[in-house]
């Protein structure tokens, strides 16, 4: 399914928000990846970045929203990365 503007910022104010009320970062991206039949996929998808605390409620609330976005967008996988990080309010 490609990705529109408009069903990107739906996604994320129903989706990603709730589960983030402190804030993110978001933004649109090209992809590239291969399905597991073989075949090269391109399509349009969005990163998010998000920066928390250790522990299980953020990887609780992560885990769903990568559920959600496979099952809305018809994704075989989602990519995460995680990489240690300082902040500093």
């Amino acid at each position: 399914m490609l990705m529109q503007h408009a069903i990107l910022v739906e996604f994320v104010a129903s989706v990603v928000t709730p589960r983030f009320p402190g804030g993110f970062s978001v933004w649109e991206a090209r992809g590239e990846w291969r399905s597991a039949g073989g075949s090269i996929a391109r399509e349009k998808s969005f990163v998010l970045n998000v920066v928390h605390p250790p522990g299980h409620g953020a990887d609780e609330s992560l885990a769903s929203i990568v559920a959600a976005y496979k099952e809305r967008f018809a994704q075989e996988a989602v990519l995460r990365v995680r990489s240690p990080a300082c902040s500093s309010s």
